[in-house]
């Protein structure tokens, strides 16, 4: 098997045709997931996002009374911030800032998801050829262990960021996450650590679904470790359901066989959209 990703990847884990490769079939995964997000409804419309922040920012300053913002100090301050906003909306609210907007949003799912795509299939592969050397049933759960970690890292931090790009409203969050994380390291590993479990929590699931992308190449190497360590077990077994299946199924109809695993990944995307769709 990691012969077999060598020879499609390439013998280098960060190499132009592993990017050109993980992206390509990264990119194809992110469409299908935009395709079913919109059939169940969980899809995310960033024009309708940006919209719906600008005429809240407008419609502020209708809620603070001119009477009480005259003698109130700290109301006359409130009422000085939401002019601010206000003006801030009309400047930034016409239809080229929301196609900018728009075309920004999809640029950077678009690059995250490549990104982690690509950084999880170095690591998944990375990780078997370690395991192939090693050789120790230890070191493989260490090692799986691991690149779950880093895979589960790296697609937490892209949510959270897609997510507060995705919702214009966070970004008047954003400045006081600046302010406290600037007060030390602790406080800002609070605020990711805490923000990546509100965007897992409580995040659009269409986001989740593009993040969780991200560990198919890492729950693949933990299927492949398992599937060696069973053929390892039992030999015979496992080269007659080779020879009775697989070999079948490449050898005679290998466009049938390709089909059908895309279809299987496709349903499990699906299934996946469905229990975030619910969960949410």
């Amino acid at each position: 098997m990691a012969e077999g990703l060598t020879g499609f990847f390439g013998k280098r884990l960060l190499s132009k045709r592993s990017f050109v490769r993980s992206v390509t079939i990264g990119t194809g995964l992110l469409m299908a997931s935009l395709a079913f997000s919109s059939v169940f409804g969980t899809a995310v419309n960033p024009w309708k996002e940006f919209q719906q922040t600008v005429d809240m920012m407008k419609s502020a300053s209708d809620r603070i009374q001119p009477q009480q913002a005259a003698t109130d100090g700290e109301t006359k301050e409130e009422a000085e911030a939401v002019r601010r906003l206000k003006v801030i909306a009309e400047r930034y609210g016409g239809l080229h800032w929301k196609i900018a907007y728009c075309m920004t949003f999809f640029a950077t799912l678009l690059t995250s998801n490549a990104i982690s795509f690509f950084l999880s299939i170095a690591f998944s592969r990375l990780v078997l050829q370690e395991i192939v050397a090693s050789g120790r049933i230890f070191a493989a759960c260490s090692l799986l262990a691991l690149n779950l970690f880093l895979v589960a890292s790296t697609s937490t931090l892209l949510l959270l960021i897609n997510t507060i790009i995705a919702y214009p409203v966070l970004w008047l969050v954003v400045p006081l996450a600046y302010l406290l994380s600037r007060a030390s390291v602790y406080c800002m590993l609070a605020v990711f650590f805490g923000g990546g479990i509100a965007a897992w929590a409580f995040g659009n699931p269409f986001l989740q679904m593009v993040s969780f992308i991200a560990f198919l190449p890492c729950l693949g190497a933990i299927l492949i470790c398992t599937i060696s360590l069973v053929a390892q077990l039992n030999r015979k077994r496992f080269h007659r359901l080779c020879c009775a299946f697989l070999f079948r199924c490449t050898g005679k109809k290998p466009l049938s066989f390709i089909v059908g695993i895309l279809g299987g990944i496709g349903v499990v995307i699906a299934l996946v959209c469905r229990l975030l769709q619910g969960m949410s």
